[in-house]
């Protein structure tokens, strides 16, 4: 049952995490980041701070409300960890081994929330495999305790030869679906399967467990500031080629699900401070593989294992906001990339987000040995919500998270 959990390694194992966090500008707030060794911590200015993890991989980090501590959770060999780094005193240490997948976090009081295996492993396929979300006060030695558990679907598997994919994965989660661990207050969501789809929330006060209706068919979360609006998307069983995911806005007061209307195919999903939702999308620019040989594209074929005619494309990227009573919907940024990874409001007035480049240095190193050697690059900038001001913030700056 557990190896299905695996899989975020198993894909993300295509990419090195030898990469050089170089930040070019501060933000006026400070920004984490996942480097080789550890969570690279840069101030308002720019000045940069490393704390070094004895992890191999780094699946998620986030700040708590105080802004003194970061939780992460990553893995060695496979085996998933949480650790806190405790910035007021220089220090790491672990909190639990074991874990889930899952990304930490902080609730509004300042606990730390992960999820934790069964205590008995199922026996058959038959029996739910029943995962305990546990609370620690973010201490050394601190004990973790149940506050309650939900059945989670396990058994996802899959990956890709190419390493804009993994890119992608690491910032955006396993395919771009991150796994929801997220306070409201109706109690915390969660994601239902190891795939990222399905969501369901549940109060460990009270102990019940809500599934969110349709959810079936959603990913990719996001809440508004208030935590009362869940932001998905949707692919509606009316589509029968189910070929373009929908927007929409679950109110979890009445868990009654709005349709939004998007110019373009949506792809990750952030919420502003305002309450505005910014939606990336991409679309086809190019053919990587125009202008290649005949020999060029079957050694690129033989080294992916894929058909020499199989397209390699390359994408432009957009960020559009869109408000969400009118529904308006305006850009606020385009530019080449395979896609966007991970979005975040600094303030009412701007966004921070990642964009994974195009594949160009893959495709002609293969094309010219046979073999790939480097990393896709990633890339942050911030940009105020009108579309103006864009900055680069770091190079290789991957899976940031804001104080």
């Amino acid at each position: 049952m557990k190896q299905g959990v695996k899989l975020t390694v198993v894909l993300l194992a295509l990419l090195t995490l030898a990469i050089s966090a170089a930040a070019q500008t501060g933000v006026g707030v400070r920004i984490s980041a996942v480097t080789e060794g550890g969570i690279i911590v840069y101030d308002e200015a720019g000045n940069s701070t490393m704390y070094a993890l004895p992890l191999t991989y780094v699946l998620d980090q986030v700040w708590n409300p105080a802004g003194d501590k970061i939780a992460v959770v990553g893995s060695v060999d496979a085996n998933f960890q949480v650790w806190v780094i405790d910035l007021a005193a220089s220090s790491a240490y672990p909190i639990a081994n074991g874990v889930e997948p899952f990304p930490p976090l902080f609730n509004s009081a300042g606990d730390l929330l992960f999820v934790a295996p069964p205590e008995t492993l199922p026996t058959s396929m038959e029996t739910p495999y029943t995962v305990r979300l546990m609370l620690v006060t973010p201490q050394a030695d601190a004990q973790p305790a149940q506050i309650a558990s939900f059945a989670w679907q396990v058994g996802c598997g899959g990956g890709s030869p190419f390493p804009a994919d993994a890119a992608y994965s690491t910032e955006a989660g396993f395919f771009g679906n991150a796994l929801a661990l997220m306070e409201t207050p109706y109690g915390y969501l969660y994601s239902t399967s190891c795939a990222g789809v399905g969501y369901g929330l549940i109060n460990p006060a009270t102990g019940e467990d809500l599934p969110i209706p349709n959810s079936d068919n959603m990913f990719r979360a996001a809440l508004s500031p208030d935590g009362t609006q869940l932001y998905a998307l949707y692919l509606s069983p009316n589509d029968t080629n189910r070929a373009r995911p929908i927007l929409v806005r679950v109110d979890l007061s009445t868990l009654t699900m709005t349709e939004l209307t998007t110019s373009a195919i949506p792809d990750q999903i952030t919420v502003g401070v305002d309450g505005a939702v910014f939606v990336s999308s991409r679309a086809e620019s190019g053919d990587l593989l125009a202008g290649l040989t005949a020999e060029e594209r079957t050694r690129i074929s033989d080294a992916i294992g894929l058909s020499p005619d199989y397209p390699i494309p390359s994408y432009t990227v957009s960020i559009h906001r869109i408000d969400p009573v009118t529904q308006a919907e305006t850009l606020v940024y385009t530019g080449d990339g395979y896609a966007v990874g991970r979005m975040t409001a600094l303030d009412a007035d701007s966004i921070l987000f990642s964009v994974i480049a195009n594949q160009q240095a893959f495709v002609t190193e293969i094309a010219q040995t046979g073999a790939f050697t480097g990393t896709i690059p990633v890339a942050v900038y911030a940009i105020n919500t009108d579309g103006t001001g864009l900055t680069l913030i770091g190079e290789n700056v991957r899976q940031f998270a804001v104080e």
